[in-house]
């Protein structure tokens, strides 16, 4: 995830799109709740940025969802 972040503040969205993908597939098979919400965050900055609004929506609501998840254990 920090390498597509990095891309992703770098202006390459490009690149950090299927770098971020792998992390949340990698974070799903690990039931990694905190860093699929991190992947979830930075798909949906990616997306807005793209002013992919269906995605982004999408995206914001995993991240949310999961984060009250978190914070309700």
């Amino acid at each position: 995830n920090h390498i597509g972040a990095n891309y992703y503040l770098s202006g390459n969205s490009e690149k950090a799109l299927p770098v971020v993908l792998e992390a949340l597939e990698d974070a799903q098979a690990a039931n990694s709740k905190l860093e699929q919400m991190d992947s979830y965050r930075i798909l949906s900055d990616i997306y807005k940025s793209e002013n992919n609004i269906q995605e982004y929506e999408k995206y914001n609501r995993l991240y949310t969802d999961t984060k009250n998840q978190l914070n309700s254990e």
